[in-house]
């Protein structure tokens, strides 16, 4: 069996996957799966899953972004929003308290998203359309956004840890899938707005617009220190493929983790460190070999998981690591290189 350890100072389970014995590290990620869901079982929790290459912290794109802004660019910014400020105060509009640089980079990546991706896709969303979905939409074709994917299958959050060969273990020592409860999030994120005050949005939330298509039920949700469990109204075909879900940030003026830490509550032992598993997958490039033998029998392919063309183009790098020799086996071999 893998190693399994708890940090309660991390606030979260670890297996680590490793090659004792010489089993394979596939069935050692396998058992470690067997073990979690025998350990965990429960009718009313509902696990769902991310795969990450490297060893990091769960963090949205919008946030790696702005990691990555110069801090001369930050001053800028903050500089232009303080003179927005005094400036909207002289005139009817009143300019949003406390308002943030990352907001405003949001709200000016969603317009220009908007106003130009009709130059490059036929249209599918209506220009006025909820936040959530043109959000998903940008997520989907790369843009940065607030939004964090996830999936209810364990084994398309393994192919998306450990499909990157790029990865080297000299530089991260392992690939990780983490698994978090999705129950637990969303009844937490409805206590807190319980508590915030905003008693009738959770009972929205849960029966009439799941979604957040209403621009109204967002806005009251935003600003809010928690994390919230949404889907795009109209999936698309890759987001359905892979059984996802969004996992999305209340306020982004703070980290993804500073809103799921927001969600324990230690008096009533409604702890994070219950909810939330990490396994560590060795970043060996037997390791990712040998796992990934296994997931592309089961079809876990970029060709099958990335629909179109371009999916079906990048799965072919998966194939030289994993499959035997055999499987190349071309007569456009023989025909160039024979005498």
């Amino acid at each position: 069996m893998a190693k399994i350890t708890k940090d309660k100072n991390k606030k979260y389970t670890k297996y680590t996957i490793n090659n004792k014995n010489n089993k394979g590290y596939w069935n050692h990620l396998s058992e470690s799966y067997l073990d979690f869901k025998k350990k965990y079982k429960d009718e009313e929790k509902t696990w769902v899953f991310r795969g990450q290459p490297r060893t990091l912290q769960l963090k949205t794109t919008l946030e790696r972004l702005i990691d990555n802004v110069p801090v001369f660019k930050k001053a800028e910014l903050e500089g232009k929003i303080k003179q927005e400020e005094k400036a909207k105060q002289r005139t009817w509009r009143k300019y949003p308290p406390n308002s943030s640089y990352i907001e405003w980079i949001e709200c000016g990546l969603l317009r220009r998203f908007q106003k130009q991706y009709l130059n490059y896709e036929k249209p599918i969303l209506a220009p006025g359309g909820n936040f959530i979905d043109w959000f998903a939409l940008m997520q989907h074709f790369g843009a940065p956004t607030r939004l964090l994917d996830w999936t209810y299958s364990f084994y398309v959050a393994a192919f998306n840890a450990i499909s990157d060969f790029k990865v080297e273990e000299d530089e991260y020592e392992f690939s990780e899938v983490w698994a978090i409860n999705l129950g637990w999030v969303e009844d937490r994120a409805y206590k807190i707005l319980k508590e915030l005050g905003d008693s009738s949005l959770p009972e929205k939330l849960h029966k009439k617009d799941r979604n957040l298509r209403e621009f109204k039920t967002f806005k009251r949700l935003n600003r809010k220190k928690l994390v919230m469990p949404v889907a795009p109204y109209g999936f698309f075909e890759r987001f359905s493929i892979q059984q996802g879900v969004f996992l999305m940030p209340g306020d982004i003026r703070e980290s993804f983790m500073s809103n799921l830490f927001n969600l324990e509550n230690k008096k009533d032992k409604e702890l994070l460190e219950d909810n939330l598993i990490k396994f560590n997958i060795s970043n060996k490039p037997e390791a990712k070999s040998d796992i990934l033998k296994n997931l592309i029998r089961m079809n876990m392919v970029k060709a099958t998981l990335f629909p179109g063309l371009e999916g079906f183009a990048e799965s072919l790098e998966s194939y030289v690591f994993s499959m035997p020799i055999q499987y190349f086996t071309s007569e456009h071999f023989y025909r160039l290189y024979s005498k």
